[in-house]
């Protein structure tokens, strides 16, 4: 239902390259490969539909899904419910905690100073656009952008920075810097564990191999994992083992071995396309204007 929900206003003659991209994606490449989680699907259905046909990204409803609703209660308890466009829920939520971190108060307290102009915040968000212009761009490490909202991000840029040279980059120290940090979860996309949905943006930064056992505070031994999964991995019940192209294998607690794969905006969903893609798409425009004449 997610692949046919999300390709509902793809035109016909893009349908094939889509859907030959969607089997490329949930086709294994590695032995004992798990299947990417329902949310990695749509997310990355989303990439490729907004790489092969722009227009159909556009053609979101989510414009008309934002709203605000408050309730009161009769226990003198109001409610107040938001629907944001994923990026921006993930903005305003990355304000609240800043602010509840800075004046240590609740999520709700920070909403109602930053209302009353009693407190200010300032946050570091990640973009990811590739320096290739067809690539979509990326909020977060996870969710891919329209170009309405790409250019409404890119706008409010204020720092750029070459992601790709903190692929091999290390520190002999424990803590991970933010840059190294930012690299990883635009690699990884989410929770490397199996099976597990936890965007980037929620997800710790865990070293594969202790820094207290030798490991490196590096890339190639770094992955993302969510608190839940973290927490798995150092008492034990599971352990891993990263390869240089950043795939993880696990060990279960019944000894059986499964593989996950990066699913981030630094690792491309389509590769080598436009060429091929480009003679695609004028073959089946060339085809249809025959039928139609």
């Amino acid at each position: 239902m997610a692949i046919e929900h999300a390709c509902v206003s793809v035109k016909d003659e893009l349908l094939p390259l889509v859907e030959e991209e969607i089997i490329r994606l949930l086709t294994p490449t590695k032995p004992r490969q798990v299947l990417i989680t329902a949310r990695t699907i749509t997310e990355k259905i989303k990439e490729i539909i907004t790489q092969i046909d722009p227009p159909a990204a556009e053609r979101s409803a989510y414009e008309s899904e934002e709203q605000l609703d408050m309730s009161h209660q009769p226990d003198g308890i109001s409610t107040l419910t938001c629907t944001f466009r994923a990026d921006e829920g993930h903005e305003v939520h990355a304000i609240l905690k800043s602010v509840a971190a800075r004046e240590h108060c609740t999520q709700a307290q920070a909403l109602l100073q930053l209302i009353r102009q009693q407190t200010t915040a300032t946050v570091v968000l990640n973009l990811y656009a590739p320096q290739d212009t067809h690539q979509p761009v990326n909020f977060g490490g996870t969710h891919t952008l329209d170009a309405t909202a790409a250019s409404q991000w890119l706008d409010r840029v204020t720092r750029t920075r070459d992601i790709d040279c903190y692929a091999n980059a290390h520190t002999p120290a424990y803590r991970i810097p933010e840059a190294m940090k930012a690299f990883v979860k635009g690699r990884d996309g989410g929770c490397r564990f199996p099976g597990c949905g936890a965007r980037a943006e929620v997800c710790d930064i865990d070293h594969v191999v202790p820094y207290d056992q030798g490991g490196a505070t590096a890339p190639a031994n770094l992955q993302c994992l969510c608190r839940h999964c973290h927490n798995l991995k150092t008492d034990g019940m599971v352990t891993a083992t990263i390869s240089k192209d950043a795939t993880v294998a696990w060990t279960m607690p019944d000894g059986s071995t499964v593989t996950t794969m990066p699913q981030g905006p630094v690792t491309p969903t389509i590769k080598h396309r436009d060429s091929r893609w480009a003679v695609s798409i004028a073959e089946r425009r060339k085809r249809r204007i025959n039928r139609a004449a």
